[in-house]
């Protein structure tokens, strides 16, 4: 995502999903994989010429990260992988994430949070691709859960469409969805929880 997209109405229905599904599935951990892209910072003008945006302001603004302190009202922690990416280095963002994750502890939910969702062909700066979704999947374990970021497209079944590539990507049709057109009809979160084992060792005799 852009950090100028920060703080807008979508933040509300993807912290509002984030934090509903924490507190359900008991997920001590959420973690959001924004494939953070800087924005221009281009200066305020006047009649005397332009002015830079103080840093202060700037930053307090396009914090990215700063939403980790809504952990502490959620009782859970919140952990934003700031790291930019490039999307000429994918693959290695890709391993980047991959790394971060097997530092952090179970159970825990990973947002994938790109500028427009999950690439339906080829992907641009503003997809996660096939490879990204699927280099989480299997780094989850059995009770983690992957959520995400899904933005319109320009037909009437983008939905639909983005739901089933998610679940062929996952292995499993058990999606759901999370939206809130009141707020913003254009954006929606998919989620997806990872099945707990359900075999049983067999006693020794």
């Amino acid at each position: 995502m852009r950090d100028t997209w920060y703080g807008d109405n979508r933040d509300l229905i993807k912290w509002g999903t984030l934090a509903h599904i924490a507190q359900r599935e008991s997920l001590d951990i959420i973690i959001q994989v924004p494939y953070l892209r800087l924005g221009t910072r281009s200066p305020l003008q006047s009649e005397s010429g332009p002015i830079e945006i103080e840093t202060a302001v700037w930053n307090f603004f396009r914090n990215v990260p700063a939403v980790e302190k809504l952990g502490t009202e959620l009782g859970r922690r919140v952990v934003v992988i700031t790291d930019e990416f490039h999307p000429l280095r994918r693959r290695v963002y890709r391993s980047l994430v991959e790394e971060r994750l097997a530092g952090l502890p179970h159970p825990k939910l990973v947002l994938l949070d790109p500028d427009t969702g999950i690439a339906p062909s080829t992907a641009t700066a503003k997809h996660v691709n096939a490879e990204d979704v699927q280099s989480v999947w299997q780094s989850l374990r059995p009770g983690d859960w992957l959520v995400v970021y899904q933005h319109a497209a320009r037909n009437a079944t983008w939905l639909q469409d983005a739901r089933d590539r998610l679940a062929s990507l996952c292995g499993t049709a058990a999606i759901e969805v999370f939206n809130s057109p009141g707020i913003a009809w254009d954006v929606a979160f998919l989620a997806v929880g990872k099945a707990q084992s359900l075999s049983k060792k067999v006693p020794q005799r």
